[in-house]
């Protein structure tokens, strides 16, 4: 009976594992655009998390010298397609074109000292 327990908890246990239900997950840059004084980037980056859930895509404005990591979040929005183009209007306004179609998840329209403006793009 011991060896049943033992088996049945293996297989969930890989289970778990496989379902990448430990938050694993990985994050791959898509496209990365500096601000006008070069003091700032936008990231807009891939999150996936195994075959079970939909691959997010997200925007983050960060400083220079930071980087994205698997536990980073967009910042600005997340969405599930990745047809967006994120621009720099000038060095406090960044525009986020996108298809009309596009499922959000999350939008802000600001961002510390920055305004985001959405724009339909088709």
């Amino acid at each position: 009976m011991n060896q049943i327990k033992l088996f049945v908890l293996a297989v969930f246990l890989i289970s778990l594992i496989s379902c990448n239900l430990f938050g694993e997950c990985e994050t791959s840059t898509i496209r990365t655009t500096d601000s006008p004084n070069n003091d700032y980037k936008l990231v807009f980056f891939e999150v996936g998390c195994g075959a079970t859930t939909k691959n997010s895509y997200q925007l983050s404005v960060l400083n220079r010298n930071e980087s994205i990591t698997s536990e980073s979040i967009g910042n600005i929005l997340i969405c599930y397609s990745d047809s967006i183009l994120p621009i720099w209007k000038d060095e406090n306004t960044i525009q986020v074109f996108y298809n009309s179609d596009i499922e959000f998840f999350n939008r802000e329209n600001r961002v510390g000292t920055f305004t985001i403006e959405y724009v339909v793009n088709f």
